[in-house]
C-alpha cells in the first residue's frame, strides 16, 4: 500500500479541505495560522495534504487560535527538522 503522508497538494486542492479563502491562507501563513506552502517551481506552490487535513481536524474540533498556532508551528517545524 501506498504511503500518501508526504503528498503535496496545490491550492485546489486546499480549498476542497479548508473552506478559506485564498488570500486568507496567504493571509494566515505569515500569522502562524496555516502551514507554510512549499515551492514546487518557478510559480507554483503546494502544501503536504497530512498538514493540511491535520489542520482540518483541528478546526473541526474548534482548537482555540492559540492551540491551531501551536499546531502549525509543530507542522512546520517536522518540515524543516526543526522543533
Amino acid at each position: 500500500m501506498k504511503n500518501n503522508l508526504n503528498k503535496l497538494i496545490r491550492l485546489d486542492g486546499v480549498l476542497n479541505i479548508i473552506p478559506y479563502s485564498k488570500s486568507t491562507i496567504y493571509d494566515f501563513m505569515p500569522k502562524g495560522l496555516f502551514p507554510q506552502s512549499f515551492k514546487i517551481g518557478e510559480r507554483a506552490t503546494a502544501w503536504k495534504e497530512s498538514d493540511v487535513l491535520s489542520l482540518a481536524k483541528a478546526l473541526s474540533e474548534e482548537k482555540t487560535q492559540s492551540e491551531i498556532k501551536e499546531l502549525v508551528k509543530s507542522l512546520n517545524a517536522s518540515r524543516t527538522g526543526r522543533n
